[in-house]
């Protein structure tokens, strides 16, 4: 969601004699006041908020959204002026030295792994973060979350019911049901989004289908056990060197549902030459590219 920060009166900077924010101030989200490299990723404006506008009571972060891992960080705050009244741009780590307090971003904690088999119904347990509830939802993406698309075969997940939510929301469940996978082997994305209401003004579109961008924090990966699409390089899909160069390609569109022997080389290559026929028949017969610990009686 986006992200507009507490009021932070009481801060006081030893170059300003107020004990309130005032027009110009900013805060920064950080894992500490002290030090350096210490803002936060994910966090819009590399966790520097918008100028402190004229009677605002609280800062802003503005419309972009927020990307960080679930967690309790600080909010440390940077004078806008000096004691002589002169501004001062609030530009470096090291200006933001008064810590303002807490700032708790609910979301997945991030950095966890799970495994799911293709053709076999999957669910996700024991996500870590902060703040779950209810409203919930994890999107599988191919990418990275925030620029990533959703996996074809395996996109929406919501919880169960309540009781998948621990009660601190700091453990959550994930599930999609009775339906089997459909997402070919690989490894990929778990994006978090929340529905929960956001602050007045700043509504974000909901987590569903027409707006996959919503899901930009990461819980983790998910490896999907199962055959590889095998449009890619011919050569490595039949063993050989993966450094293909071809001139040209046919394409063989009589099976496209079994995925088997559809890039056939005609022409140059620095890969491995073999008669189409021969290329075909030893693809079906070795089976298809397995992602990991498969065996022949899943074919």
């Amino acid at each position: 969601d986006m992200l507009k920060g507490a009021e932070t009166a009481g801060a006081q900077d030893s170059s300003n004699s107020s004990t309130a924010s005032r027009m110009g101030d900013r805060v920064m989200v950080a894992t500490s006041c002290e030090g350096v490299n210490t803002s936060v990723l994910g966090i819009p404006g590399h966790g520097v908020s918008q100028k402190l506008a004229p009677g605002a009571v609280r800062f802003e972060w503005g419309q972009a959204l927020i990307a960080a891992q679930g967690g309790r960080y600080r909010l440390c705050w940077c004078a806008g002026h000096r004691l002589d009244n002169t501004p001062r741009g609030c530009a470096d780590e090291e200006d933001f030295i008064v810590d303002a307090g807490v700032l708790i971003v609910s979301g997945p904690a991030g950095g966890q792994s799970w495994m799911c088999a293709a053709s076999r119904a999957c669910s996700i347990d024991g996500v870590q973060g902060y703040g779950f509830t209810s409203v919930d939802r994890v999107l599988v993406k191919e990418g990275s979350c925030a620029t990533g698309i959703p996996v074809v075969g395996l996109h929406w997940a919501s919880l169960v019911d309540g009781t998948t939510v621990s009660e601190n929301g700091t453990l959550a469940s994930f599930d999609w049901g009775s339906a089997v996978v459909g997402a070919p082997g690989g490894l990929y994305s778990v994006c978090w989004c929340s529905e929960r209401p956001g602050v007045e003004g700043m509504e974000a579109e909901p987590c569903e289908s027409p707006y996959p961008h919503r899901f930009v924090a990461e819980a983790g990966t998910l490896l999907v056990k199962g055959p590889r699409p095998t449009h890619g390089s011919w050569a490595l899909q039949f063993g050989g060197p993966s450094d293909d160069a071809p001139v040209q390609i046919m394409v063989d569109t009589t099976e496209p549902e079994k995925g088997l022997g559809h890039a056939v080389l005609a022409g140059t290559t620095y890969g491995t030459i073999e008669n189409p026929y021969t290329a075909r028949m030893r693809g079906e017969a070795e089976g298809l590219v397995w992602n990991d610990g498969r065996t022949i009686d899943d074919l």
